[in-house]
């Protein structure tokens, strides 16, 4: 496609120049490519009705995760909650509520005071349960450093640090290094 610069009521605008009439001023468009509405409108849907999918996933990338009715209704109030009431849903999953069993953990993380991360965080590794790595990248450095801490004084066996890699700071790394250098 080809435009002309014009101006018309004062202002500049361009308008289309059919093929073959072109002039000095003319102006050639790159094709600028489509949206795709279809994907747009397959992911509103899948936020609408609680579906979720993630190419990173270690499931199979053709099957979507559900989530439970619960946690999709909580995604969809966390944004308009204060503080307060976050922090208070955070201290019922802490104190194993009932009321707020099955929840997904990381699905909520991005909502969530750094502090908060870090409780749900500890407690997950207290717990003995494997640590989801879709939480790690919400715990703040400081925590993970108490972490590698702890682990390299023998309190987490279980844990892969290799997971944590990218998240911690430089101190936390060379710590690891050189608890590692000095393994026999």
């Amino acid at each position: 496609m080809k435009l002309k610069k014009t101006i018309l009521n004062g202002q500049t605008v361009y308008i289309e120049v059919p093929e073959g009439e072109e002039s000095g001023d003319t102006v050639e468009v790159i094709s600028i490519p489509k949206i795709d509405m279809s994907a747009i409108n397959k992911a509103a849907n899948a936020f609408r009705h609680g579906h979720h999918h993630d190419k990173d996933d270690d499931e199979d990338e053709s099957e979507e995760k559900h989530f439970s009715p619960k946690t999709h209704k909580l995604l969809r109030m966390l944004p308009f909650l204060d503080e307060e009431d976050i922090h208070a849903l955070v201290d019922k999953i802490l104190a194993s509520d009932k009321a707020v069993e099955g929840l997904d953990l990381a699905a909520m993380m991005p909502f969530l005071e750094e502090e908060d991360c870090d409780r749900l965080f500890l407690r997950s590794l207290e717990s003995g349960g494997e640590v989801t790595m879709n939480i790690v990248p919400f715990v703040s450095e400081s925590c993970l450093g108490n972490v590698i801490d702890a682990y390299i004084g023998g309190k987490y066996p279980n844990l892969d640090v290799d997971e944590l890699y990218p998240f911690l700071d430089s101190t936390s790394l060379k710590k690891l290094l050189q608890h590692e250098l000095s393994k026999e």
